[in-house]
């Protein structure tokens, strides 16, 4: 049996040399215990009559990671595995695919966007290209990508690479803020219908347009239309008044197959 642990890491209460006492613990087990997931704690604006938790900033995240990169020295293998937003916080690159073994803390969001920008870079170098070394769409298209403001930071320099790869694309990142569970909440995947359908509207009335709207399918329920708020795809396509809206569920290959692609609609 091989297990794969998480801690959900407080600010001041069960980090630092905590962390390192639990983390040897129960490394005692290993390969039984296979890996520790470090995530932090979700901190939403709904805390009225709770506890005072900090939030997660770039010196912090520094302080855990120079930690998580002692200990899984000291164990000889990577044994703890820190989950992407520390990354982003702490303004650091992210851990090589290996790091990550098959991925099987991606739930609790260790190495998705390793992941992600892994399939990416690796479908659009497998694109067929023209003899200047482009692949061209069969009509140009500018596609609106929306995440979190997290994922907004780590996909800038991978959509930049496909304006220059496919001819005829113009994509822009449009990174929504969270809203409806708080500002300190970043990550793609908590993002609602609502706040997306302001970020939009917003969008248009500085004088932003596109011919598409992309967006992320663990915004929404695995098996359903319906993002976290209620609101179904559907009803964002109405309140918009836009049908083009295309949903990436296969990750960094079906993210470039969708900006490589145009879909014509009705």
């Amino acid at each position: 049996i091989e297990m794969h642990c998480q801690a959900v890491i407080v600010p001041n209460e069960n980090d630092g040399e905590e962390l390192a006492y639990t983390a040897r613990e129960l490394f005692k087990y290993y390969p039984a215990v296979r890996d520790l997931a470090c995530v932090p704690t979700g901190i939403t604006k709904y805390r009225e009559g709770l506890p005072f938790i900090p939030d997660v900033d770039k010196a912090y995240s520094e302080k855990l990671l120079d930690l998580v990169d002692k200990l899984n020295a000291e164990f000889g293998v990577d044994f703890l595995l820190p989950a992407d937003e520390y990354f982003v916080k702490a303004e650091r690159g992210l851990k090589p695919v290996p790091f990550y073994g098959e991925f099987e803390q991606i739930e609790n969001g260790i190495g998705m966007t390793t992941k992600f920008l892994d399939e990416a870079y690796r479908a659009l170098d497998e694109l067929p290209k023209n003899k200047a070394g482009r692949y061209a769409l069969s009509a140009p298209k500018k596609s609106l990508l929306l995440c979190g403001v997290s994922a907004a930071k780590v996909e800038r320099e991978l959509v930049e690479k496909c304006n220059g790869t496919i001819e005829g694309l113009q994509a822009e990142i449009l990174p929504v803020v969270n809203t409806f569970f708080g500002e300190t909440v970043t990550c793609t995947g908590l993002l609602t219908g609502r706040d997306m359908v302001n970020a939009v509207e917003e969008y248009r009335k500085r004088g932003g347009g596109f011919d598409e709207i992309v967006l992320a399918g663990n915004t929404m329920k695995e098996f359903e239309d319906v993002f976290l708020c209620g609101m179904t795809l559907d009803e964002m396509k109405e309140k918009l008044a836009f049908e083009n809206i295309r949903v990436n569920r296969l990750g960094g290959y079906g993210f470039i197959e969708i900006l490589s692609t145009v879909q014509k609609t009705a």
